[in-house]
C-alpha cells in the first residue's frame, strides 16, 4: 500500500539512507561537502520541526519532501526519492502532496530551487500544477590543471580600484546586486532579487549563515570607480580546496566592459595562490552572456537541473 504521511511522524533513522546517498553524490559529482546541511535537517526533524510529507510504501519510506514558509512565500526546499522511484506515479503523488501542503498555508508565491541529480521528470510534473520551469547550469573549472595561468593577478585600469572584500561592503553590494539583476530571469526564479533588502538577505545568508560554504575574503573583492562601488565577487570554500563563486554582480552602466572578467581573474589568482583545486558556480541557462564568459575561461558543464516558480498570475 502507498501512503503519504506527515514528515513529522518520520524518524531521522528512516531518512538516514537518503542523506548518506545525497552527501556521497554531492561529494563525488560536484566536489561539495554538504554533510552539515543534512546534519541540520536531522536535528530539525528530531525536534519535529521539519514541515513536509513522506512517501511510505508498505513499511518502507521511499521518498520525502520538505518545505519552508516565510511570510507569504513558500519554498519547496528539497525532494528526494529512493533509487528506482524517480518519475513514477508514486513520485508524482509525493510532489503533489507536498505542493498541496504548501498551498494550505496560503502563499502568494512558491519557489522550488533545490538541485536535483535525476530531475528530468520534474518539469512536466511541476508544470501540470501551474509552475514555470527554469534551467540552471552547474559549471566547474579545474584550477590545478592550469595553475600557472591564474597566478598573476589582473591589474585594473585607473581610476578603478580593487579592494579586498570586507563585510562593511555588504550594504553597497546589495544595491549593486539589485541593479545588476533588475529585469533578469533570476528575478523570476527568486523574488529576493527583486528588492535591495532581498539581495542583502541573499548576501547575509552566504556570508553569515554559510549556505554556500565558508567565505574566502582573500579571494573575494569589491571594485570602485572614482569612489563609487561598481561591482563585487564573493568566493567560498565548499569543501577542502574546492572553491565556489557564490555571487558576482556589476552595475549595469559598467557591464560589457570586462569588469566581470577582471573580478573572476582576480579571484582565480588568489585561489591559485592558495593551491585550490577547483572553482564551481551556478548560472541560469538563459544568461547567455555569462555562460559565454565562463566557457571562454575554461569552465565545464557538470550538471543541468530545473528550478520552478509559481504565482497566481504566472
Amino acid at each position: 500500500m502507498t501512503y503519504i504521511i506527515d514528515l513529522k511522524t518520520v524518524s531521522p533513522s528512516e531518512l538516514a539512507q537518503f542523506w548518506q546517498r545525497e552527501v556521497q553524490r554531492w561529494r563525488e559529482q560536484l566536489f561539495w561537502d554538504v554533510s552539515d546541511r543534512f546534519d541540520t535537517l536531522r536535528r530539525v526533524l528530531e525536534r519535529r520541526g521539519l514541515q513536509g510529507v513522506a512517501l511510505r510504501i508498505g513499511t518502507q519510506i521511499e521518498g520525502y519532501a520538505y518545505y519552508i514558509i516565510s511570510g507569504r512565500l513558500g519554498v519547496l526546499a528539497g525532494l528526494d526519492l529512493a533509487p528506482g522511484w524517480a518519475g513514477t506515479e508514486a513520485a508524482k503523488t509525493l510532489l503533489q502532496a507536498a505542493l498541496h501542503a504548501l498551498w494550505q498555508h496560503g502563499p502568494t508565491r512558491i519557489e522550488s530551487p533545490f538541485l536535483s541529480f535525476d530531475g528530468t521528470w520534474l518539469p512536466p510534473a511541476f508544470e501540470a500544477q501551474g509552475f514555470l520551469t527554469y534551467w540552471r547550469e552547474f559549471l566547474r573549472l579545474q584550477i590545478d590543471e592550469q595553475l600557472d595561468d591564474w597566478l598573476e593577478p589582473p591589474k585594473p585600469s585607473l581610476p578603478m580600484a580593487l579592494e579586498p572584500w570586507h563585510n562593511a561592503h555588504l550594504p553597497e553590494a546589495a544595491e549593486i546586486m539589485h541593479a545588476a539583476y533588475e529585469g533578469e530571469v533570476d528575478t523570476e526564479m527568486s523574488a529576493l532579487y527583486r528588492t535591495v533588502g532581498g539581495c542583502r538577505l541573499i548576501l547575509e545568508q552566504i556570508l553569515h549563515q554559510r549556505n554556500s560554504g565558508v567565505p574566502i575574503d582573500r579571494a573575494s573583492a569589491f571594485v570602485r570607480h572614482r569612489g563609487e562601488g561598481i561591482g563585487f565577487i564573493v568566493i567560498t570554500e565548499i569543501a577542502p580546496q574546492q572553491g565556489h563563486l557564490a555571487q558576482v554582480a556589476v552595475r549595469p552602466a559598467y557591464q560589457r566592459q570586462g569588469l566581470g572578467h577582471l573580478l573572476l581573474k582576480y579571484s582565480l589568482s588568489q585561489l591559485a595562490a592558495l593551491e585550490f583545486n577547483t572553482l564551481s558556480l551556478l548560472v541560469s541557462r538563459c544568461n547567455a552572456r555569462a555562460l559565454r564568459l565562463y566557457q571562454v575561461m575554461g569552465f565545464q558543464a557538470i550538471l543541468a537541473f530545473p528550478v520552478f516558480a509559481w504565482e497566481p498570475d504566472i
